[in-house]
């Protein structure tokens, strides 16, 4: 996993647990010795996953589509 900041840096991260609570999902990560909790409410959760379901999409359909030339 790459974690991304402003410019061409980026930084390794390790993904530790995942959990779920029904109403949110955390996932630990880990950067260098710094320990960073991710947090998605449902919400957000429907939203990243549709996203992805799009981004499936057009890698399927060869079409354009986000990463792949869309501005």
């Amino acid at each position: 996993m790459r974690i991304e900041r402003g410019g061409n840096s980026s930084l390794a991260a390790t993904l530790g647990t995942v959990r779920s609570t029904g109403q949110t999902l955390t996932a630990a990560l880990r950067l260098g010795d710094q320990e960073w909790r991710l947090v998605l409410e449902a919400e957000e959760i429907r939203s990243l996953h549709a996203a992805i379901h799009e981004w499936f999409k057009t890698q399927e359909s060869g079409l354009p589509g986000p990463g792949r030339g869309e501005r």
